[in-house]
């Protein structure tokens, strides 16, 4: 029990970083104040080796869908402003040449918002891939069967797809099915009407926490030739905010290779946008006051399904996998509602949204680009041992590493899963 508690106690250092680090990180990699637009790193660390005796025989997994296009009309939205700004000689040399970036974007994206890209497909390739080479005694062998679901959204669907094919192709004896209904969005997806209105709610906080913090006036005056132009004639901090958008949405397709728009803000630049974003991310969909705590309890549905999904999977005679594909909005909730690695911590930022010290979140470890990442994932590896009274032991990945729950043991990272299933019932009956 006391190293348990030093490990988390170390654990909790090594978490806390304050505002100036995460500057000097967009310092070094300005791509990560992109929030949940970040790419996914592919981990490079080795994996603590299982008890003696025993073997990997179930894998549960929820993941995000991989790098996809921006949604919405950002693309169209500063693509037409600065065509307008052109056509009016409004735009200064600098500005024609942003714009001719931002023209390059709007045509390769026009008509795929929302869609996966190239890189996206990769990412869930990758990630089968790895769950193959990493745990062969559940995907390797004549016998293992597969379910997989993906909510209805296509760039769900597709990485799903692009992840059966790559484990397909690595054994084509394994016994695949995969779906995509509407009959699974309640665990899948889930929303409802009071979670929407508190989200909705939201808005009003970031309106003023961008209002406060996004600093316009430097970028507007490199871009136009009139600073009445930009003051009465367009919404300057929008085009702002849109331009962080896309510069730190680059990382996600072909594109990156002959466009680049993040030497547009200065590292401070990025900071403050970022740190809105990542406010209200936290403030949405994780363990937050100002959303009343509520946003773990959207994925009750879920981890009940991953639960039962467990235990009939547990009494097979053969090794199984049960493979989701989903959202951020559902991972990042999930991770708080299972406590892992921190995520369920509740920071307080000073209660209204007038006077949110939203600084306190970096400070407390709390950074979105760690958590919801393009293809971010949740796995859970269940052993069996050869002495099948021994108990079954659990290990949680995050993202591919081995993570922490809130849960003693003298065997991390793996778990006894009677205790786990004790411990998520517990979270789901009190939240």
């Amino acid at each position: 029990m006391k190293k348990n508690i030093l490990l988390l106690f170390l654990f909790g250092i090594c978490m806390s970083v304050n505002a100036q680090n995460v500057i000097e990180e967009f310092k070094k990699n300005p791509s990560l104040a992109g929030s949940q637009s970040v790419v996914y790193t592919v981990p490079t660390c080795k994996y603590t080796a299982a008890p003696k005796g025993y073997t990997p025989f179930y894998l549960s997994h929820y993941g995000r869908h991989g790098s996809r296009y921006h949604n919405g009309d950002i693309y169209k939205y500063t693509y037409n402003l600065m065509k307008k700004a052109d056509e009016e000689g409004e735009l200064s040399t600098f500005g024609k040449e942003v714009y001719s970036k931002v023209r390059l974007l709007y045509n390769e994206a026009n008509g795929r918002e929302g869609d996966l890209t190239s890189i996206g497909a990769q990412q869930h390739k990758g990630i089968a891939a790895r769950m193959y080479n990493n745990f062969p005694e559940i995907f390797a062998g004549k016998q293992t069967c597969i379910d997989a679901r993906s909510t209805v959204v296509i760039r769900s669907i597709l990485s799903m797809e692009n992840a059966l094919q790559q484990l397909s192709a690595l054994n084509p004896k394994l016994s695949i099915r995969h779906d995509a209904t509407e009959h699974d969005m309640y665990f899948m997806n889930y929303s409802n009407n009071e979670v929407d209105s508190i989200r909705l709610a939201t808005k009003k906080m970031q309106r003023k926490m961008y209002a406060k913090n996004i600093k316009y006036d430097r970028l507007m005056r490199k871009l136009f030739v009139n600073e009445g132009y930009w003051h009465d004639s367009i919404d300057a901090r929008k085009l702002t905010i849109y331009l962080f958008k896309l510069a730190t949405h680059i990382q996600n397709s072909e594109i990156r290779k002959s466009v680049e728009l993040l030497s547009l803000f200065t590292p401070q630049e990025l900071y403050d946008q970022w740190v809105v974003n990542n406010a209200m991310w936290y403030i949405k969909y994780a363990n937050a006051s100002q959303s009343n705590q509520a946003m773990p309890k959207t994925q009750i549905n879920l981890l009940h399904q991953i639960i039962n999904d467990a235990d009939s999977c547990l009494k097979l005679p053969y090794p199984s996998a049960s493979l989701r594909y989903g959202h951020d909005t559902v991972v990042l909730p999930l991770l708080c509602l299972m406590g892992i690695d921190g995520a369920d911590k509740n920071i307080d930022i000073n209660g209204t949204d007038k006077h949110m010290d939203i600084d306190k979140l970096p400070d407390n470890g709390w950074c979105d680009y760690k958590y919801v990442p393009m293809a971010c994932n949740i796995q859970l590896i269940f052993y069996r041992s050869k002495n099948y009274k021994d108990p079954v032991l659990v290990k949680v990945l995050r993202n591919e590493k081995e993570a922490h729950l809130n849960i003693a043991t003298d065997k991390w990272p793996y778990y006894e899963w009677g205790e786990v299933k004790g411990y998520l019932m517990a979270n789901i009956l009190y939240n």
